[in-house]
């Protein structure tokens, strides 16, 4: 069995399944990024939840915006009572899917437990 450390290695956490949306088993999907690229062809996921610590692979069947989240349908997943036990897992993706950023441009978690400095110049 794999340890979590080597699960999240190279993933990044992009939202959290916050609730259900009606009754045919979609999902709220709270992002944790505004870079709706990563939203366009997602799919395959790995989805984590930190308070039961259990993790599952996961594919996404569709996904759509609505307002400030996106409503998600997991494959397999055809009712709300199912689609309940889905809530408060964090979804992760692999890195690599990542659109690219310009020069100047870094996604949070490369900023993680790095030093940087800002210079100040005076006139």
């Amino acid at each position: 069995m794999k340890r979590l450390e080597d699960l999240l290695k190279d993933r990044v956490a992009i939202g959290k399944l916050s609730n259900t949306h009606g009754l045919e088993g979609e999902l709220k999907l709270f992002p944790f990024t505004n870079e709706k690229k990563i939203f366009n062809n997602l799919m395959d996921v790995l989805l984590y939840n930190p308070k039961t610590k259990r993790f599952l692979y996961a594919k996404f069947d569709s996904i759509r915006k609505a307002n400030k989240l996106y409503i998600v349908k997991i494959y397999g997943v055809e009712n709300i009572s199912t689609a309940q036990r889905y809530k408060d897992f964090v979804v992760y993706v692999s890195k690599d899917i990542l659109p690219e950023l310009s020069n100047s441009e870094f996604y949070y978690f490369q900023l993680l437990e790095k030093r940087f400095f800002t210079m100040m110049v005076l006139m």
